[in-house]
């Protein structure tokens, strides 16, 4: 364990860390607000289930990680990402909702299936 070079201290990731940290505490930060945001308005669209979902796995790994190996950086960065990658989500969303006659493929909804529609096609 100790033949890694970041284990001898060779490797050296403050620069990394001052962009990637605030990104991920922002992105987890924004999570919380979109959250927030869908429960007081009462309306949950996708932007605000991915927010819960995205929550409840956050809180959910640092419990049990927690619980069970005790509090390592690593776990948490294992699962960081989705939040900024939910963020990424939201703003692309935001960016849709903005400018209702873009157009291109990254910005497009799916059409999300009806009950009823669904029955008809079997």
């Amino acid at each position: 364990m100790r033949n890694a070079r970041q284990q001898r201290g060779e490797l050296d990731f403050d620069l990394i860390n001052r962009v990637h940290v605030p990104i991920a505490l922002g992105s987890m930060i924004l999570a919380l607000v979109l959250l927030a945001r869908a429960t007081i308005s009462g309306r949950f669209d996708e932007t605000g289930r991915l927010a819960a979902t995205v929550t409840v796995a956050i809180l959910a790994n640092a419990f049990v990680c927690g619980a069970l190996s005790g509090p390592h950086d690593r776990y948490g960065a294992r699962i960081a990402w989705i939040a900024t990658f939910t963020a990424a989500l939201a703003m692309l969303r935001a960016i849709h909702d903005l400018l209702p006659n873009a157009k291109g493929a990254w910005v497009q909804r799916a059409p999300s299936p009806r009950l009823g529609t669904m029955e008809n096609q079997v």
